[in-house]
């Protein structure tokens, strides 16, 4: 099992990202979980400026690379990330097998 598959629909937002933010193509995304959120966890999505470290580790798609530390990658292990864009919401979206329960808007959880 991946720890998490990054569908197109994110690599290609990332690009765009990258372009809206004027970061450097390559430019690492953290992503990982923090307590809060009406469902207990709820996730995290930033660029990062510094390396990952021995704590961390890298998925790559394409010229995309996620860095998640290893408290985050045990509730997150299996997850997919996609970017849906609909006449209802836009956004990434984590499709995490491991919660148990999410909130209504979809950007929290319970593991």
């Amino acid at each position: 099992m991946e720890l998490i598959k990054i569908h197109q629909s994110a690599v290609d937002k990332i690009h765009a990202l990258w372009t809206e933010f004027n970061k450097p193509a390559g430019t690492l995304v953290r992503v990982g979980i923090k307590g809060g959120g009406c469902s207990g966890f709820s996730y995290t999505f930033s660029f990062e400026l510094n390396p990952p470290t021995k704590f961390d580790h890298v998925i790559e798609a394409a010229d995309v690379k996620l860095i998640i530390d290893k408290k985050s990658a045990i509730y997150m292990a299996g997850t997919e990330l996609e970017y849906e864009n609909t006449l209802m919401k836009s956004g990434f979206v984590f499709k995490n097998p491991r919660a148990k329960t999410t909130c209504g808007c979809g950007s929290s959880f319970a593991a």
